[in-house]
């Protein structure tokens, strides 16, 4: 019952990120639209369009790496934190100018922006939290069958480009291993 209901918890995360993810790169999307309004060159179209990008980018990796160390974990959300802090800050001031070009007043124009970079902070906030309970909710099962694919294909891998001695040879020492009675060939075998 309960390896069910975690099946369906995990399922439930998945689509939940699913939709999390289509609302940042919408409120992407339309911070990229609004900024490119103050640019006037492909030059400056670029500049404008590069803080979301940067910040959709350092979102995807933070949420889609696992984390095995405190520190790694750390570095990361700080790396994140500091994109988001600049990539806010340049987008933010794009968009009041834009939004103020368009005929806002000067409050509008500068409360408008935060219902965009707003909306991405929420959404990347939950993309975070989503990735890592989905991260917890994964069964014992799930892990090991992904090692062991993993491990098979990194095994044919090296077969494809090794020698066919180089296989016999690997070969006969495993059997050897197997067969001995030598403690020290086979750590397994107790005299």
């Amino acid at each position: 019952m309960q390896e069910r209901d975690n099946a369906k918890a995990l399922r439930d995360y998945r689509i939940t990120r699913r939709f999390v993810a289509v609302i940042v790169f919408v409120g992407v999307a339309v911070s990229i639209a609004v900024n490119q309004l103050d640019a006037h060159t492909w030059v400056s179209k670029g500049i404008a369009g590069w803080p979301p990008l940067g910040l959709l980018l350092t979102l995807e990796l933070l949420t889609r790496i696992p984390t095995g160390q405190r520190l790694g974990a750390f570095t990361r959300v700080a790396a994140t934190v500091g994109v988001a802090s600049a990539a806010g800050w340049l987008s933010y001031w794009h968009m009041v100018a834009a939004v103020a070009d368009h005929g806002e007043s000067a409050v509008n124009a500068h409360i408008w922006p935060a219902t965009v970079d707003g909306l991405m902070a929420v959404a990347a906030v939950g993309m975070v939290e989503l990735s890592a309970r989905i991260r917890v909710l994964k069964s014992q099962p799930e892990r090991v069958a992904n090692a062991t694919e993993s491990a098979a294909e990194l095994i044919k891998a090296v077969d494809a480009i090794e020698s066919p001695q180089a296989l016999a040879f690997r070969e006969a020492q495993r059997e050897l291993r197997r067969t001995s009675k030598l403690e020290a060939m086979n750590p397994r075998v107790k005299l």
